[in-house]
């Protein structure tokens, strides 16, 4: 047989077509096997991985930006922010010197030597569009659970309404709410304020237990 296979081989180089034969005993089995069939390619996931993770030790580049992550959690998101923050700054810095000769330059071709000038660079922080969105929400809802229970000590008579009216006017942010929709902050503006959420909070209520109100006032005012 192997004589056989050498022939086969040299047939098939040639092009040609080679039949292989042999006895078998009574009850043998003939099994027909590839040569190199058993090889694995080798699992290069964890080198890569190994080399991604030197080349982030070394350059200090963020993991995430080489298709890393170890950490979902808020911290190491802050973190490659921090990260990222350093790295933009130090190339400002960098570029500071350049950018100056520049400006220098062509104030001089300009006919505009010694002209004071000043390069200002934006503020970096990826996170300030989530953490004021953040921000402005939890101030909205916090105002919206204040008058709640202002309402609520009105209704119980607990507090007057001049000093509810009073405490309106002095906060900042409850003076913009009425100047934005009753044009002022005054006294009359302000009970404006505490009638139009009176009547959000009886909504709510109302809404709790399966009672529609319909008085015809818009509730969504403030939205």
């Amino acid at each position: 047989v192997k004589k056989q296979m050498i022939e086969a081989m040299r047939a098939r180089r040639d092009g040609k077509v080679y039949d292989i034969y042999t006895g078998v005993p009574m009850g043998g089995k003939i099994l027909i096997d590839i040569l190199g069939k058993e090889f694995k390619f080798p699992d290069l996931k964890d080198s890569v991985r190994l080399l991604l993770e030197q080349i982030v030790a070394k350059t200090g580049l963020p993991p995430f930006m080489l298709g890393l992550s170890w950490s979902t959690t808020e911290r190491m998101s802050k973190d490659q922010n921090d990260m990222i923050v350093a790295d933009t700054q130090y190339r400002r810095q960098q570029l500071d010197p350049i950018l100056d000769e520049v400006i220098d330059r062509f104030l001089v071709l300009t006919g505009d030597a010694g002209k004071k000038w000043k390069k200002v660079w934006a503020p970096v922080n990826l996170l300030d569009v989530l953490e004021t969105g953040r921000a402005r929400y939890f101030e909205a809802f916090a105002m919206e659970k204040e008058l709640q229970n202002y309402t609520f000590m009105l209704d119980m008579g607990w507090i007057s309404e001049d000093e509810v009216i009073e405490r309106l006017r002095g906060n900042k942010a409850y003076a913009e709410l009425m100047k934005k929709h009753f044009g002022g902050n005054g006294k009359t503006e302000a009970k404006h304020l505490i009638e139009l959420n009176r009547r959000i909070y009886a909504r709510q209520i109302a809404r709790r237990y399966g009672v529609v109100l319909d008085d015809g006032f818009n509730a969504d005012a403030l939205n």
